[in-house]
C-alpha cells in the first residue's frame, strides 16, 4: 500500500533566502552553485595486518597493551619527578633539562630537534627552566649571537639524586629476578626499539 505525501507548498522566489542578495545564505557572486566536494579525512582508517596464527596475533595484541601501560607509567614517573624537582615544573621541561645535561650544552634549535618539538614549545620550556634557575644561557665563545644552554650545578646534582632514587627502586623491584632474565629482557627491549 502506498501513502500519498502531501506536496510541499510552493515557495515564492522572493521568499527564498538564497534568492535575496542581502541574505547570508545567498551564493557569492561568481561562486559555484554545484555540489559541494568533501575532502577525504587526513587519516583514513587502516586495517590491522595480522597473521594466520591466532596465538601470535593474541600475543602481539597483549604486548601492545602492556607497552601502553608501561608508557603511561613512564609519563607518570616523569610528571612526579618534575614536581619533585620544582613544584609546577612541566614534564616537558624536565625532559628538556635531562637532554641538556646529557649533551653538556645545546642551542635552542638543537634541543628542539632532539625533543621532536617546535621552536615555540621549546622556547617556553627553556624559559621555565631559566626562571627556576635550572638552566643558564651563555653567549657562544666563537659567535656571540649564538646562545648556548647548560644546566646549573644545582640542577645536575638534583637530577642525579632523582635518577639514583629511581634506579634504587628498580634494583629493589628486580632483586628476585635471575640475571639471565634481566639480560634477556634488556635484549628484547633493545630489539623492539630497533623495530619501531
Amino acid at each position: 500500500m502506498t501513502v500519498d505525501t502531501p506536496a510541499a507548498a510552493p515557495v515564492a522566489p522572493s521568499d527564498r533566502a538564497a534568492d535575496r542578495p542581502d541574505s547570508v545564505d545567498a551564493p557569492l557572486a561568481g561562486a559555484s552553485t554545484g555540489p559541494v566536494r568533501h575532502e577525504p579525512p587526513l587519516c583514513a582508517p587502516v586495517s590491522v595486518v595480522t597473521t594466520a596464527d591466532p596465538d601470535f596475533n593474541a600475543a602481539v595484541a597483549d604486548l601492545e597493551h602492556q607497552l601502553i601501560g608501561l608508557f603511561a607509567k613512564v609519563r607518570t614517573t616523569i610528571r612526579e619527578r618534575a614536581e619533585l624537582l620544582r613544584p609546577g615544573l612541566q614534564p616537558g621541561a624536565y625532559k628538556a633539562l635531562g637532554t641538556i645535561i646529557s649533551h653538556g650544552s645545546l642551542q635552542a634549535g638543537e634541543l628542539a630537534e632532539l625533543l621532536g618539538s617546535d621552536r615555540s614549545t621549546t622556547s617556553r620550556l627553556i624559559r621555565q627552566l631559566v626562571e627556576h634557575e635550572l638552566v643558564i644561557r651563555t653567549p657562544d665563545a666563537r659567535d656571540g649571537r649564538v646562545i648556548n644552554l647548560s644546566a646549573t650545578d644545582a640542577a645536575i646534582a638534583e637530577i642525579k639524586a632523582l635518577r639514583e632514587a629511581g634506579r634504587s627502586r628498580l634494583y629493589e623491584n628486580l632483586r628476585g629476578w635471575e640475571t639471565g632474565d634481566v639480560e634477556h629482557l634488556a635484549k628484547l627491549l633493545r630489539d623492539l626499539t630497533d623495530l619501531v
